[in-house]
């Protein structure tokens, strides 16, 4: 992530400042991994209660029903709010939980910006598997494997771009 920060900000890449991103950020990118897996498991956590109350009414199907209407969309807000964690932690040099907190506010601060951003990811990915999606022969395995390795970077790259991008418009 370090290195895509520099190749953004018009800096000199190499691998010497890739060894030291990764001595810097090697705990925070550990704790934020924690904590985001936290974030997760409470709300699995309230989901499997709410099951176990749904569950103990009687409602069977329409208990199920009532906990995805709820966590569908809570999870998708959850992933937005979290989308730029890693831009944040490499653009401000702040810690895990404070990476996580400015990535929800930068969510609630532009929304339209974050959903733009998860759309064009998204449907930039759902194309491309779709096109690669066959596995004839190694070949074609070897290609699919080259093709994911591109766009998961390119995904990091118009990730941090777009963060940097609306930051700087901001300030």
């Amino acid at each position: 992530y370090g290195m895509i920060k520099d190749i953004l900000t018009k800096k000199k890449v190499s691998l010497k400042a890739g060894i030291k991103y990764g001595r810097e950020y090697f705990w925070k990118i550990i704790g934020m991994r924690i904590l985001v897996f936290l974030i997760a498991l409470i709300a699995l956590l309230v989901a499997l209660v709410l099951f176990k109350i749904f569950s103990g009414l009687s409602l069977g199907g329409v208990g199920v029903f009532i906990i995805l209407i709820l966590l569908v969309p809570f999870l998708v807000i959850l992933y937005w709010a979290l989308m730029f964690r890693y831009a944040v932690l490499f653009f401000t040099k702040s810690g895990a939980y404070n990476s996580i907190k400015a990535s929800y506010g930068y969510y609630k601060k532009n929304k339209k910006h974050v959903f733009k951003v998860f759309l064009i990811i998204f449907v930039v990915n759902i194309v491309l598997n779709l096109i690669f999606s066959f596995d004839a022969n190694i070949i074609f395995a070897f290609l699919s494997f080259i093709l994911i390795f591109v766009l998961r970077l390119w995904n990091t790259l118009f990730l941090f771009n777009s963060y940097n991008i609306k930051k700087l418009k901001s300030n």
